[in-house]
């Protein structure tokens, strides 16, 4: 993407981009490269892709993302620790 294009990304507000086309692939590319569940409880329902950081918001790589269930990225973004019962969830 032309670095015009990711400066346009970056600007808008996040929710926004949320629902770009750009990220609309780039989460389906995440999920592809990362796999189809909670990279901490192994939950396969619910995913969201968290940001590990924001600097590259536009042009993410597959290390600035990780996928999450809805219950564990609520945990990260609240930086609380994990239920043992959801801990303990096998894969």
């Amino acid at each position: 993407m032309p670095s015009h294009g990711i400066e346009r990304l970056r600007r808008m507000p996040y929710r926004v981009y949320l629902r770009t086309r750009h990220w609309k692939a780039k989460r389906a590319e995440a999920l592809a490269f990362h796999g189809n569940e909670c990279g901490r409880c192994g939950i396969k329902k619910d995913l969201d892709i968290h940001h590990e950081t924001y600097e590259n918001r536009g042009c993410e790589t597959m290390d600035d993302l990780s996928i999450r269930c809805r219950h564990c990225h609520e945990i990260i973004e609240h930086r609380e620790p994990i239920p043992d019962h959801i801990r303990r969830v096998r894969r």
